[in-house]
């Protein structure tokens, strides 16, 4: 199936009869729920759903989105699956749970997890700093991804087995609902899991509700960033792979409509193209015409064999 996201950039509301309207417009049967949506778009999109409207792909945690959070903490990841603080993980947890309810009632199939991150943050804003200068063929380069690489090794490991008691309990529960999660690549060289550590993952619940969800722009950002190679990923877990979040890339800015930008979307469909649930995940706003373009090359090119 071929999924519109509902963080698509040209949708500035919060009506979900009117963003079920716009996808239904652009042609797509489905949608994914993105984790900006609140409660009341929440509950309207069900009530397009159960109408015949509409049906949904997926959905992504946290969706419903989080309400009343402190200020600064982040809208799209604002609790750790895999944080050493007892709180922080299980508020996570909570409202995961909430994420996997909300996807058996609207008879999703599968739900994106964010899984959380080492707190090496900074380090990661002074790679892409130093990559927008374009500094990352520099030795000072190398040598901050050397040693922020082997300080993120070294961290890592009570970070994850953190994610595996969490991931044990939001599996059991997907179980019980009949929903698949897709443990996502992320943005951030910091944040869980990372190439090594998703199979690590996948590993250890072998047979469960655990897959691959890959995310072109997020791939192609660790080529960018020298991390790892984009198709390291498709190479390693194609067969595990439930979803993939497609949109383009300049540079390290993701999130644009295909051909836009300069991924080489050929390049990766032999690995994706027997994924279940392909949604274009476009957040940044684009001319119509360019719009149509982008979605009907999508079309072509991944759902010609579905």
């Amino acid at each position: 199936m071929l999924s519109l996201s509902t963080a698509w950039g040209g949708t500035d509301t919060e009506d979900g009869h009117l963003i079920v309207a716009e996808a239904k417009r652009l042609g797509f049967d489905y949608i994914e729920l993105h984790h900006s949506l609140k409660i009341t778009t929440v509950k309207e999109i069900l009530e397009e759903k159960k109408s015949g409207s509409i049906k949904i792909s997926s959905l992504h945690n946290h969706c419903p989105r989080v309400q009343n959070l402190k200020l600064g903490k982040p809208r799209a990841e604002p609790y750790s699956l895999c944080s050493l603080n007892t709180h922080q993980r299980r508020s996570a947890i909570k409202h995961s749970l909430r994420t996997i309810e909300f996807a058996a009632l609207f008879e999703a199939s599968a739900v994106v997890l964010h899984c959380g991150w080492i707190n090496m943050k900074n380090l990661d804003v002074k790679l892409v700093e130093m990559y927008r200068e374009n500094m990352q063929e520099s030795a000072e380069y190398q040598k901050l991804k050397a040693d922020y690489l082997k300080k993120r090794e070294k961290k890592s490991p009570p970070h994850m087995e953190r994610l595996f008691r969490s991931l044990d309990i939001l599996n059991q529960e997907a179980d019980r609902k009949g929903i698949k999660l897709g443990i996502e690549n992320r943005y951030r060289p910091s944040e869980v899991p990372g190439l090594e550590e998703i199979g690590m993952v996948l590993e250890k619940f072998e047979g469960g509700s655990l897959y691959y969800w890959h995310d072109t722009g997020h791939a192609q950002i660790h080529e960018e960033l020298g991390i790892t190679k984009h198709l390291d990923y498709l190479e390693r877990y194609r067969e595990k792979i439930i979803g993939i979040h497609l949109h383009d890339i300049s540079g390290i800015d993701d999130h644009k409509v295909p051909l836009t930008g300069e991924l080489d979307f050929g390049a990766i469909k032999p690995y994706v193209e027997s994924s279940p649930i392909k949604v274009l995940e476009i957040s940044v706003k684009t001319a119509e015409e360019q719009l149509a373009r982008g979605i009907s090359y999508i079309r072509d090119l991944f759902t010609e064999s579905d």
